[in-house]
């Protein structure tokens, strides 16, 4: 054993010193290449180094279009009927078009007394003035993200105004028979168990309803015993599309590094972990360049005027 932390020494593996002094007493194995200690500080780092394009997925335009159909058309368009397809489409569009992590969205499902990961909340939206003659203008919003970091992101005027909207309607309805009524901007719809309608909407009931929808738009393969579909998309891909689409945004209009922006939104600490995790991939995915200037993606994400 004490050979193989030797190998993986030599090959660059990004193992922490007092691993390399002993051989964990728990081993299991990941996707059949990781090895892994368990109950240790190190249960999450993989001996097994993952590439960029291993981790960061990205949706083409269309197939971006497709999966927003899926989880609700827009504001007005006729056949629209369930009320949660506005609220879950929205949801995705704050992870699209913003950048978020959906917990910074949502809120953390655990341990809600604390304040890390508090998500969206309704006073928010209360005093931030939109004007909606200018809906791809942006209004600075603060959210909190990993270890409990504060920071400013821009968002499009146009979502904002999507946002206060469900906030007086369709969330208003649902959260109006609660005796105290709480920050959350999202929550389980009127058609939900009255137990949990108006309650806030957990993170895994949307990672749910999003794996549903990208079944529906065919972004999907088959299990091992062929029986049923798996995504092979969630919700956390859209973050990564933001960067890729706002990568390739900028860099039409003429910014030739992007990159800043990309790590204020997003919300890297250090700019090399946003290189590090999209440069390949931009690199790799080039030929999406004009699909992405040219589809309304761009249009929707407030980089040009529409």
């Amino acid at each position: 054993m004490s050979n193989f932390y030797e190998i993986g020494k030599r090959l660059g593996w990004n193992l922490p010193y007092q691993e390399q002094q002993r051989v964990p007493k728990n081993i299991r194995f990941s996707n059949g290449f990781s090895i892994r200690p368990i109950g240790t500080e190190s249960a999450k780092m993989s001996l097994v180094p993952r590439r960029a394009l291993d981790r960061v997925r990205v949706l083409e335009p269309q197939l971006v279009k497709q999966l927003l159909n899926e989880l609700g058309p827009d504001d007005g368009k006729e056949g629209f009927q369930a009320e949660s397809r506005s609220r879950n489409r929205l949801i995705a569009e704050w992870l699209l078009y913003c950048g978020l992590r959906i917990e910074e969205v949502l809120g953390r499902d655990l341990d809600l007394t604390t304040d890390r990961h508090p998500g969206l909340t309704v006073s928010q939206f209360h005093t931030l003035p939109t004007n909606p003659k200018k809906p791809f203008d942006h209004s600075p919003i603060s959210v909190i993200g990993k270890y409990n970091k504060a920071r400013i992101i821009a968002v499009p005027n146009w979502l904002v105004l999507a946002t206060k909207e469900y906030i007086q309607g369709e969330r208003t309805q649902s959260t109006c028979h609660l005796p105290r009524n709480h920050e959350f901007v999202f929550v389980n719809g009127i058609k939900a168990h009255r137990s949990h309608r108006g309650k806030k909407l957990s993170i895994r009931r949307y990672q749910a309803i999003f794996s549903q929808a990208c079944i529906r738009a065919g972004l999907c393969r088959k299990n091992d015993d062929c029986k049923n579909s798996l995504a092979t998309h969630s919700p956390h891909d859209l973050r990564h599309t933001y960067a890729v689409m706002t990568y390739f945004a900028q860099r039409s209009i003429g910014n030739v590094e992007p990159w800043k922006l990309i790590q204020s939104q997003l919300g890297h600490s250090n700019l090399r972990t946003t290189t590090d995790t999209y440069l390949q991939f931009v690199s790799a995915y080039s030929k999406w360049e004009f699909a992405y200037q040219t589809s309304s993606t761009r249009i929707l994400a407030g980089l040009i005027d529409g």
